[in-house]
């Protein structure tokens, strides 16, 4: 199967026309004004086409609306720490359909999600993992009600109801230990 995808690839990279002149339209620059970015690590654009970013290293969610040339920390940024209105080395976000924001940093160890309401300073911890390390979240598009998250150190992805809140989520992909079977993910 790798060898199979790893021809794929190559034929498809061989056969695609590559665009040469990419523009930079955010940061491009290292640092921690708001028009500069320091690991940035997740995107999410919302129905506004404002794009959010996850910008690790500065321990901020940085909204970004189109055409702008600065952003706005909408999250974090006040430095690193677990603390109310504090991130600290966040991975991965969304975005709910009323604008509210669930945001996955570390926690040490661990990883924790955050739930930060519409125009708030401050985030809500919602869960607080010592045994999960997170790295992507999702909604059902479907149901909001429930939240996806990738643990990438038991290979797996869980399911959360957000309106009943334990951290006892549901497996729904992998929880097989690592490995290429269709129970398993890598």
């Amino acid at each position: 199967m790798h060898n199979e995808l790893t021809h794929f690839l190559d034929t498809l990279c061989s056969r695609g026309i590559w665009a040469r002149g990419g523009k930079t339209v955010i940061g491009g620059t290292q640092g921690n004004a708001t028009n500069q970015l320091h690991s940035p690590e997740g995107i999410y654009m919302d129905s506004t086409n404002a794009l959010y970013i996850v910008d690790r290293l500065n321990h901020r969610i940085i909204k970004w609306e189109q055409e702008a040339i600065t952003g706005n920390a909408v999250a974090g940024g006040i430095g690193p720490g677990v603390k109310p209105g504090e991130l600290f080395q966040p991975r991965a976000m969304t975005v709910d359909k009323q604008g509210t924001m669930y945001i996955i940093d570390n926690s040490m160890p661990g990883s924790r999600v955050t739930r930060w309401q519409k125009g708030s300073k401050v985030g809500e911890v919602l869960f607080d993992f010592k045994h999960i390390i997170a790295g992507g979240i999702a909604f059902d598009p479907n149901d909001e009600d429930y939240l996806y998250l990738a643990d990438r150190y038991e290979h797996s992805v869980l399911r959360f109801n957000i309106k009943n809140i334990t951290e006892n989520g549901e497996i729904v992909a992998g929880g097989n230990h690592i490995g290429p079977a269709l129970n398993q993910l890598e």
